[in-house]
C-alpha cells in the first residue's frame, strides 16, 4: 500500500542512496543477488536483485537470466519490486512503484549458487524419536534435498523436512510411505513450489485412492488452489532414468510381493545402489555389475536364516540369500545391511557378521554415508 504522508517526505542522508523513498520509509542496508531455482538443475539460472532494509524488509527485483552477476546497465535499469518480507514474516506484494537498482548501495554481492558436490551423501534417518538402532521405516536423504522413501522423513526435524523437495518412492508399503502425508502437510506454503513425488504409476494410483482420499488424509489434490498445489506426481518407468538436482536416478524393478523399484543414484562421479525390498532378483545386479561408478550398496536382510520360509513368502532376504545377492555385483563393494526386522535384529546381525564379507556394515540410523 502507498506509504503514509509523513513517510513520503522522508529522505535519506546516505549519499549512496537515491532520495526516492524506500518501502515503508526505511533505508537499504545491504544488496545482493538471489538465485530463483525450484530445481537446482534449472538452466539458465534466473537471478533477482535483493535489497535488505533496516526494518527487516527484503525487496527483490529481476536482474536477468543466465548471468552470475548483473552488469552495470542492468543495475542502472529500473527493476519492479516483487515482494517485501515484513518483520512479522508476512510477504507483501508491492504495486504501482518502481525503484532504481542504481539507488541501492553498491556493496559486494555474490549470487547464491546450487549445492555442488563431488560426492553422494546418504543419511539413513532414524525411525524412532528415542534414537533406537532399529529401522522400523525407511527414509534415505541424499544430498539434503532428495529423499528415497518416506517412511520416517515426516518425523524428522522441521528444517530437514523443509530442505526436501523431491521424494522418490520404491513401493506403497506403509514402512516406505507412512510419513509422506505428514511431510507434505508440514512443508506446505501457498507461495512456494510444492514437493515432487517420483514413483511408479502403481504407487501414485494407490496414494490417491488410499491415502489422499478425505478419509485417511485430506484429498490434497482437491484442496489445492490453482497455482499452489500441495504435491506433484511424476511417474517412473523401469530403467528410465530421471534427473533430480544434478543426480541421475534410475529405477529398476525388484522382485517383491507388489511392484517395487530399487534405485541407482549417480552424480556422474559416484553412484549408490538401493536394493530393498526384494527377494532374489537379477535385473538390478546386471545394472550394478555393468556400472563403473557404483561405490556403495544398500541391501536388505529382513529375516534370520531360520525363517527363510517366511522370507520366501514375503519376498525378502535372509543373511544366506543376502550373501548370494551381494555376490551378483561381480566385485567387492562396500555394502550396508538395511531393513532388518527389529524382532530378529540380534540374530540377523550375528548371521551377517558370520558371512565374513569385507566392507559389510550394519545400518546405523542417523548416520551419513559418503562415496
Amino acid at each position: 500500500r502507498p506509504p503514509a504522508p509523513d513517510q513520503q517526505k522522508r529522505r535519506t542522508t546516505d549519499s549512496r542512496v537515491s532520495s526516492r523513498p524506500d518501502p515503508k520509509g526505511v533505508r537499504p542496508i545491504r544488496t545482493g543477488f538471489l538465485r530463483r531455482s525450484p530445481s537446482l538443475s534449472e538452466e539458465p539460472p534466473v537471478y533477482y536483485q535483493a535489497c535488505v532494509f533496516s526494518g527487516g524488509f527484503v525487496q527483490c527485483g529481476r536482474a536477468g537470466p543466465g548471468v552470475s552477476r548483473p552488469g552495470p546497465e542492468q543495475r542502472r535499469s529500473n527493476i519492479r519490486p516483487l515482494l517485501c518480507l515484513s518483520k512479522s514474516g508476512l510477504l507483501v506484494a508491492l504495486r504501482h512503484r518502481r525503484y532504481s537498482a542504481s539507488a541501492f548501495p553498491r556493496l559486494p554481492s555474490v549470487p547464491l549458487k546450487p549445492d555442488v558436490r563431488d560426492t553422494v551423501d546418504v543419511t539413513v534417518l532414524s525411525s524412532s524419536v528415542e534414537g533406537t538402532a532399529h529401522q522400523f521405516a525407511a527414509s534415505y536423504v541424499v544430498n539434503q534435498h532428495l529423499v528415497i522413501d518416506a517412511g520416517s522423513i515426516g518425523f524428522a526435524g522441521i528444517e530437514r523436512q523443509r530442505a526436501i523437495n523431491s521424494i522418490v518412492l520404491s513401493h506403497i508399503h506403509l514402512d516406505h510411505v507412512a510419513s509422506l502425508p505428514i511431510l507434505i502437510d508440514n512443508v506446505y506454503q501457498p507461495d512456494r513450489d510444492c514437493p515432487t513425488v517420483y514413483a511408479s504409476q502403481h504407487v501414485i494410483d494407490n496414494l490417491k485412492a488410499h491415502f489422499f482420499n478425505d478419509i485417511v488424509w485430506p484429498d490434497l489434490i482437491r484442496l489445492a488452489c490453482d497455482g499452489s498445489p500441495f504435491i506433484r506426481f511424476v511417474p517412473l518407468e523401469d530403467r528410465s532414468p530421471v534427473e533430480i538436482h544434478g543426480l541421475t536416478v534410475t529405477p529398476i524393478a525388484l522382485d517383491h510381493v507388489i511392484p517395487t523399484f530399487g534405485f541407482i543414484v549417480d552424480d556422474g562421479k559416484s553412484a549408490v545402489a538401493f536394493v530393498s525390498d526384494t527377494g532374489p532378483t537379477m535385473a538390478i545386479w546386471e545394472c550394478v555389475k555393468s556400472h563403473p561408478r557404483i561405490k556403495l550398496i544398500f541391501l536388505e536382510a529382513a529375516f534370520p536364516n531360520s525363517m527363510s520360509w517366511l522370507a520366501d513368502k514375503a519376498k525378502h532376504l535372509t543373511p544366506a540369500s543376502f550373501a548370494i545377492e551381494y555376490a551378483k555385483a561381480g566385485r567387492a563393494l562396500p555394502v550396508i545391511a538395511v531393513h532388518i526386522k527389529p524382532g530378529f535384529y540380534d540374530e540377523v546381525v550375528g548371521e551377517l557378521q558370520q558371512l565374513g564379507i569385507d566392507g559389510l556394515s550394519i545400518c546405523q540410523p542417523n548416520q551419513s554415508y559418503t562415496c
